[in-house]
């Protein structure tokens, strides 16, 4: 039986049955890593120890266990995962069976147009209007506009062809008329006319015609003085820039009494008012609550602007007659009516015209009862049932862009097209160089004064069976 050694320092050592001459075995620690223990640190320390045979010391190697794994990072991992498809899924079902339905575009749209804060319409208007005697005449009116609210700069051209009973132009070219109007905040507006002179050039030889006619000579052109009046006030106003100021308008006015000029510039204020204020979260929910555009099918449209999807709708006329006699109860014009009632009121107050008692200006007050309401049947009569009525609208932001209503004829010709741009920023300003409007009334009061005088003969109105009198502001 083999006794035990003891070493140097004292320490028992195991009693060996290996040989002489095995190699020194270091002496393996294991130790392992705490796990969510914030402040604990791995407490392994590299001691020496001895050869069980020869004595020398050996190093002891530490093995750091890693840690164990948990799989919650995986089971989060999948659930975002499934979490991003499913959402994907809901968002396609949401886009194209909610979003996208012809519905909920078509509502969009219209709601979108009504509550925009910027949108700058323009459009075109074609018709034929025919005539007693035979002649045809084509129009397209086409507008423009810089906004739908104050400040506003628009402009209208008039473009008209005449044509005989036999479809020949009754005119030697189209006849072409530009209006142009800047409405500033502040209530006073710029009034602007080109080719007004052309245009009297083609139609007064048809409202005046030669009178010296004889089968067996030419006409002989004679002089009209009301042809020759209208032609001075056409070249007046043709071409220039007229500013429309009704506090300018009032003081020239001297047939008006002070408190005449007052209520008037009061229920003018009311109007700008009304004009500048902003209802269009109230009209919305009108129209939320009658939705009078209906879709019928996805129009085959190739010609709509870019990145739009055509829709053919129809007109729900009970639902737009709805919405037309909830508009005009709305807070906008029950606001306007109680500005006008409120400015013919103080006039009652300050009038000392014995022509008008109580009476008279109670009778002048306007109340929400005068305008009667609109029936389905009436709106038909101006929005003819087999109409096409087609909406371009965008197809992701729902922003409607154009409007065409067409007959329903085999021509399809375009009858109304109206464009919306929602991406203008108005900038409005007045015209550098302008008239005044009282000086334009002053001039014209003179053409018309010089042509009625005493000393001229009184000429007859082509079409009228009275005579105007000789003498003006008697």
């Amino acid at each position: 039986m083999d006794k035990k050694s003891t070493n140097i320092a004292g320490t028992a050592e195991p009693a060996s049955n290996s040989s002489p001459d095995a190699p020194a075995q270091p002496v393996v620690t294991v130790v392992e890593t705490p796990i969510n223990e914030p402040n604990s640190t791995t407490a392994a320390e590299t001691m020496p120890a001895t050869d069980p045979v020869t004595g020398a010391p050996v190093d002891t190697v530490v093995l750091v266990k890693p840690p164990k794994k948990k799989k919650t990072g995986l089971i989060v991992s999948i659930i975002i995962v499934i979490l991003l498809l499913l959402g994907g899924i809901g968002f396609a079902i949401w886009y194209f069976a909610v979003y996208q339905s012809p519905e909920n575009v078509v509502f969009n749209s219209v709601n979108k147009l009504i509550t925009a804060e910027h949108v700058s319409p323009h459009g075109s208007f074609t018709t034929t209007i025919a005539s007693d005697n035979g002649y045809d005449v084509k129009m397209t009116v086409s507008v423009e506009s810089s906004s739908t609210r104050l400040p506003n700069e628009a402009s209208v051209w008039l473009m008209m062809a005449v044509y005989d009973a036999s479809g020949e132009p009754a005119t030697d070219e189209a006849i072409k008329l530009n209006v142009g109007t800047v409405q500033m905040s502040d209530g006073i507006a710029y009034l602007k006319i080109e080719n007004l002179t052309e245009t009297f050039e083609q139609l007064l030889p048809n409202i005046f015609p030669a009178t010296n006619c004889s089968p067996s000579t030419n006409c002989i052109e004679t002089e009209n003085p009301i042809e020759t009046a209208l032609y001075e006030v056409a070249e007046l106003i043709d071409d220039e820039w007229w500013q429309i100021s009704l506090n300018d308008i009032l003081d020239e006015l001297d047939m008006l009494e002070d408190w005449q000029a007052e209520v008037v510039t009061d229920i003018y204020t009311c109007s700008i008012d009304a004009m500048n204020a902003d209802y269009s979260d109230e009209i919305a929910l009108l129209y939320k609550r009658n939705r009078f555009v209906n879709v019928e099918e996805l129009a085959d449209e190739q010609s709509g602007p870019t990145g739009t999807t055509a829709y053919l709708v129809s007109l729900d006329y009970d639902a737009l007659a709805n919405f037309l006699n909830a508009a005009k109860r709305s807070s906008s014009t029950t606001d306007f009516y109680n500005c006008y009632n409120a400015a013919i009121d103080k006039a009652a107050k300050n009038a000392d015209d014995y022509y008008y008692d109580a009476e008279d200006f109670e009778e002048m007050k306007i109340s929400l009862d005068d305008m009667e309401d609109i029936s389905a049947s009436d709106l038909k009569q101006y929005l003819p049932e087999n109409a096409k009525i087609v909406l371009h609208i965008d197809s992701w932001s729902h922003e409607l862009h154009e409007i065409e209503l067409r007959p329903d004829t085999a021509d399809n010709e375009t009858l109304l097209s109206i464009a919306f741009d929602y991406s203008a920023q108005p900038e409005v300003s007045a015209p550098t160089e302008y008239r005044p409007i009282t000086e334009l009334f002053e001039e014209v009061v003179e053409i018309v004064v010089e042509l009625f005088s005493e000393d001229e003969d009184v000429p007859e109105l082509p079409g009228l069976d009275f005579e105007l009198p000789v003498e003006i502001g008697v």
